[in-house]
């Protein structure tokens, strides 16, 4: 996928955080996305986010089981970037500043 394509999905997906309002599935909106592009967007929203004052304190791995891969149809786990302000050590969670608060288990490395 060309540059183009790729900055208005990372666009958007800024825009959702933003905005706290969700949009379809990247797939969805282009189907053609490769896994390749889909670290290319996460990593221009990363650069955009410490440039804004954001630190990166760790990286988080999820979809590890092989059942939940299966159920997903995907073949190896995923990987993201943690910032020190998603931290959450106990007490409570500002639940009206997340798009679809839930809990999830995943491996993540500080």
């Amino acid at each position: 996928m060309d540059k183009r394509p790729i900055q208005n999905l990372a666009d958007m997906l800024f825009t959702a955080e933003k905005s706290r309002q969700s949009i379809p599935p990247l797939t969805e909106i282009s189907p053609g996305i490769s896994v390749d592009d889909a670290y290319h967007i996460q990593l221009i929203n990363v650069e955009r986010a410490v440039l804004a004052g954001h630190a990166v304190s760790g990286k988080k791995i999820g979809l590890t089981s092989p059942g939940i891969q299966q159920q997903l149809g995907v073949a190896e786990p995923d990987y993201g970037h943690l910032f020190a302000a998603m931290a959450c050590a106990g007490g409570t969670v500002a639940t009206d500043e997340l798009i679809q608060p839930k809990i999830e288990g995943e491996l993540a490395f500080v």
